[in-house]
């Protein structure tokens, strides 16, 4: 590439850019027609071009030249990446099982994807693949046909059972990016939640709908937080079940802090006017100092006050290394709901990078000694980073349920468990 220029008063104006391509066929007629063919006869000459807009009463000229940053890589090198646009030369891929897969998987769309030197047979793939891909189709789980686990209250989320809410929460990394939506709700995970939540969705105010097919189920009551101040990423949405009443609360405000907040009748039948608060928080890993943030989630704490209250998120503090927040949360009776990996040893790990992101607190206290009436569970998600964090409630202080008769349900549950 060479750039033809001039100097007008001390100011450099470039005059023309021009480009040799690999392919002589490139602008051959733009070739024969330059004025830098004697000097430059294989470079294709590229122009300064304006465009004219025109807003309101007023015209706008723009001047640039047609070019498009672009650049060559290895196969190897972009494994993980994802393209609006790619052109894949096959004249030298081949060699190895899956790596055409590799290449031309990188693009979102097929509109998107240009091949050069197409071959069918340089396309392999590994016979081990059919034999997991049969050995997945004929071996699925069924959430409903899972045994029941062994912790607290907890049966891997089986049915239904009485007296119990159950809240969850995701990084979800761009709601309708790649289609996600569609795992959303082919995860049976998403199904069983009365509340489920959602960070870092980038959805952009009144721009991006989320329509009833798009929602984790078509009955869930949608509640949006996006950004408004022109931030990209971030964003929460919260989703819940008609039957629990879902109310968006408006009287907690904290200006800086990025939460949505709604609140929840957990038992309608049974007392309606009882509601339990639901809260999700996206600390930016980019954004405010941890001490900045303590600031602003101190000030929510206050406002919550007394009031029954889950608060889940991604914190984006690494509860195996750190533990301002949780301190902070201690001080106004939350207390940390994520289980760890032995009793003594640390929290187990909420990504796929062994760090404990996501949390979840309460101010609800236990039954008794014996038994919690929170049970926190992990579940590994193939299309985020990190892990779905759920815990299930046992409605203890909803008035009108006497702790006897949920120790009793408590019990029947454990001798089935134990069975």
């Amino acid at each position: 590439m060479k750039i033809i220029y001039h100097t007008d008063n001390r100011t450099i104006v470039v005059d023309c850019i021009l480009v040799k391509f690999n392919d002589v066929k490139v602008g051959a007629k733009a070739k024969v027609q330059s004025s830098y063919k004697a000097l430059y006869p294989e470079c294709v000459p590229m122009e300064p071009y304006t465009a004219v807009f025109k807003e309101r009463q007023a015209f706008y000229n723009i001047t640039n030249f047609p070019l498009v940053l672009s650049y060559a890589a290895t196969i190897h090198s972009v494994q993980g990446l994802t393209l609006d646009k790619i052109v894949v030369d096959m004249s030298n891929i081949g060699f190895a099982k899956g790596q055409a897969y590799v290449a031309l998987s990188r693009v979102k769309t097929l509109e998107g994807l240009q091949i050069l030197n197409y071959d069918k047979k340089k396309i392999k793939k590994d016979p081990r693949v059919d034999v997991e891909m049969a050995r997945l189709r004929t071996n699925t789980i069924d959430i409903d046909e899972r045994q029941p686990s062994i912790i607290g209250f907890g049966a891997s989320l089986i049915g239904t059972r009485p007296f119990t809410t159950r809240v969850g929460h995701l990084n979800i990394n761009n709601y309708l990016a790649n289609d996600k939506w569609q795992d959303i709700r082919q995860t049976q995970l998403m199904t069983v939640m009365d509340v489920m939540c959602f960070t870092e969705t980038h959805l952009r105010p009144n721009i991006d709908t989320v329509p009833r097919g798009k929602q984790p189920m078509d009955e869930m009551v949608p509640f949006r937080f996006d950004r408004r101040d022109g931030r990209a990423k971030g964003g929460i949405m919260m989703f819940a079940k008609p039957e629990c009443r879902p109310e968006l609360v408006k009287d907690l405000k904290v200006p800086g802090l990025e939460f949505g907040s709604i609140k929840i009748c957990p038992e309608p039948d049974f007392n309606p006017t009882y509601y339990l608060t639901i809260i999700t928080i996206y600390r930016a890993p980019d954004g405010r100092s941890v001490q900045h943030f303590l600031i602003e989630l101190e000030d929510l704490l206050e406002q919550v006050g007394s009031r029954p209250t889950i608060i889940v998120g991604d914190f984006n503090e690494d509860l195996r290394k750190h533990h301002k927040i949780e301190g902070m949360m201690e001080n106004f009776q939350f207390r940390l709901l994520n289980e760890k990996e032995s009793e003594t040893g640390p929290v187990a790990p909420t990504t796929d990078y062994c760090s404990a992101l996501d949390h979840m607190y309460s101010n609800i206290p236990p039954i008794d000694e014996i038994f919690d009436n929170m049970v926190f569970e992990l579940h590994d998600i193939y299309y985020s980073d990190h892990d779905a964090t759920y815990v299930e409630f046992v409605n203890t202080l909803v008035p009108g349920l006497a702790n006897d008769r949920l120790k009793k349900a408590a019990n029947d549950w454990m001798s089935a468990m134990q069975r």
